[in-house]
C-alpha cells in the first residue's frame, strides 16, 4: 500500500510522456511531409492527412500538457511557507528551455562559418538568434519573414510557451489567494482568445494566425485553467476513468477535422484544447486505468515524450539542411538519414545538456532563493561584507574578541537565510518537483 501513491505519479507522467510521444511524432511527420514527401501532401484520405499534416493538432498537446504541469507547480510554491517568487521562477523556466536553443544556434553559427556557399545567403544569424534567445521570435517572424532564418521557423513554440508563462506567473502570483478570482480570470481571457484567433484566421490569414501570440495562447491558457480546477474536479474522482477515455476519443475524432486550417481556428481547434483539459484533470484527479497505461504508456512513445523537446529543437535545422543539399537523393534516402541524424543528435543533446539541466533544476541549493532573489542577494553581500570585515586586523589580539560558535555569522554549507542544506538526519533535501 506504502507503493501505491509512487505508483499512480509515476502512471500519470507515462500517460503524459506517451501523449507528448504521439505529439512529437506527429510533428516530424507534418515536417517530413512537407519538407521530403511533397508530393503526398494534401493527398490521400483524411486519416492518411491527420497523419502527415497535423501540426498545429500536436502542438496543442504540448501547449496544454506543459502549461498544465508548470501551473500545477506554481500553485504548489504559491501555498508552501516559502512562497512564490516569480524571479526565481523566471529563471527557473529560462534555464529549462533555453540550454538546447544555446546549442542549437551555436551549431548553426559553426556551420555558416565553414559553409563555402551560405544555406541562406543574406539572412543573418544574429538578428534571428537574439529574437529567439529572448523569446520573442514569433513576433520576429510575423513581422519580418524575408529576413528570419527559416530554419528556426519552428521555435516559436518556445516563445508563445515563455509568454504564456509569464503571463500565468503574474496572475498566480497575484490571485492564488482567491483561487476562483484566478479562475475567472483565466476563463475570460481563454473565451477572448478563442474568439481572437478565428477573427485573426478570417482577417489576416493563416501566417499572421499561426504566428501571433494572442491567437495561439488558447491552448496553454487551456492548460493553466485545468491545473487550476483540479482542487473542486476532485469531488468528480469516480467519473475521472470514463472522462478520460471519453477525452480521448473526442481527440481522435478532431484530429480528422483539425488537419483543415479553417476548423483548427474555429470550434473544432477550441474543442481540442477543452478535450485535452478534461484528459489531463481526469488522470490527475484518480489513478489511470491499466488500459489506458499500457496503451499511451507504451515504453516506445513515453521515450519519444522525455525526449520530446530536443526532438523538436533539433528536427526542423536538420530536414531543412537536408532539403537544400540533398537534392539529388531519393525522398526515401533523405527520410532515413533525417530521421537518423535527429535522433542521434536528440539522444546526445539529452544525455549531456538536458542532463545536466534536470540535474540543476533538482539541486538542493535553490532552497536558497526561498525567501525570493533580493533577500538571497542582500544575505549575501551581508555575508561578503562581514567576510572582508572579520579579514581585518585588530589593535591587538587581545583586544578582539573571540565570537561564539552560534554567532550571527554567514552559514558555510547552508542557504542565504542561515538553514542548514541537508535535514537534521543528515540526509539531502527533497528535490524539487519537475516544473516543466
Amino acid at each position: 500500500m506504502s507503493d501505491r501513491p509512487h505508483t499512480v505519479v509515476r502512471d500519470r507522467v507515462q500517460v503524459f510522456d506517451g501523449l507528448r510521444g504521439i505529439a512529437i511524432l506527429l510533428v516530424m511527420l507534418s515536417h517530413t511531409s512537407w519538407l521530403t514527401w511533397p508530393h503526398v501532401r494534401g493527398e490521400g484520405d483524411v486519416v492518411s492527412r491527420a497523419l502527415l499534416e497535423n501540426g498545429n493538432f500536436a502542438v496543442s498537446i504540448f501547449f496544454v500538457i506543459g502549461a498544465f504541469l508548470y501551473t500545477r507547480s506554481l500553485l504548489n510554491r504559491a501555498a508552501s511557507p516559502g512562497g512564490l517568487h516569480p524571479g526565481v521562477q523566471v529563471i527557473r523556466r529560462f534555464l529549462r528551455l533555453t540550454p538546447t536553443v544555446l546549442v542549437l544556434l551555436a551549431a548553426l553559427a559553426c556551420v555558416a562559418a565553414l559553409e563555402p556557399t551560405p544555406t541562406y545567403e543574406g539572412l543573418r544569424l544574429g538578428e534571428s538568434a537574439q529574437s529567439v534567445v529572448t523569446y520573442t521570435w514569433n513576433w520576429y517572424v510575423k513581422d519580418n519573414p524575408l529576413v528570419a532564418r527559416p530554419d528556426l521557423g519552428h521555435l516559436w513554440y518556445l516563445s508563445v510557451d515563455m509568454q504564456v508563462f509569464l503571463l500565468v506567473l503574474l496572475l498566480v502570483w497575484l490571485l492564488h489567494r482567491k483561487p476562483w478570482a484566478l479562475i475567472g480570470t483565466l476563463t475570460v481571457i481563454l473565451v477572448m482568445v478563442f474568439a481572437w484567433r478565428t477573427h485573426v484566421y478570417q482577417t489576416e490569414g493563416l501566417y499572421q494566425a499561426l504566428l501571433r501570440t494572442n491567437a495561439r495562447m488558447d491552448a496553454p491558457l487551456s492548460g493553466a485553467l485545468a491545473a487550476c480546477l483540479v482542487p473542486y474536479a476532485r469531488r468528480f474522482a469516480r467519473w475521472a476513468p470514463p472522462a478520460a477515455a471519453g477525452s480521448l476519443v473526442v481527440l481522435a475524432a478532431l484530429s480528422l477535422v483539425t488537419v483543415d486550417d479553417v476548423q483548427f481556428f474555429r470550434l473544432p481547434g477550441d474543442l481540442v484544447d477543452v478535450a485535452l483539459a478534461v484528459f489531463v484533470i481526469a488522470c490527475t484527479i484518480a489513478p489511470v486505468s491499466a488500459r489506458l497505461t499500457r496503451v499511451l504508456g507504451f515504453a516506445p512513445l513515453a521515450v519519444l515524450g522525455r525526449r520530446s523537446l530536443s526532438l523538436y529543437i533539433w528536427h526542423f535545422p536538420v530536414y531543412m539542411y537536408l532539403h537544400h543539399h540533398t537534392e539529388s537523393w531519393s525522398y526515401q534516402l533523405r527520410t532515413v538519414v533525417a530521421l537518423a541524424l535527429t535522433a542521434a543528435i536528440a539522444v546526445v543533446n539529452d544525455r549531456t545538456v538536458e542532463h545536466w539541466v534536470g540535474r540543476t533544476l533538482v539541486d538542493p541549493r535553490w532552497s536558497r532563493l526561498d525567501r525570493g532573489i533580493p533577500t538571497y542577494l542582500g544575505a549575501l553581500a551581508s555575508a561578503t561584507v562581514r567576510g572582508v570585515a572579520g579579514r581585518q586586523p585588530g589593535p591587538t589580539a587581545a583586544t578582539v574578541q573571540p565570537a561564539p560558535e552560534d554567532a550571527d555569522a554567514p552559514p558555510v554549507s547552508g542557504d542565504a537565510t542561515g538553514r542548514s542544506a541537508t535535514a537534521p538526519s543528515g540526509q539531502p533535501r527533497p528535490t524539487r518537483p519537475d516544473d516543466a
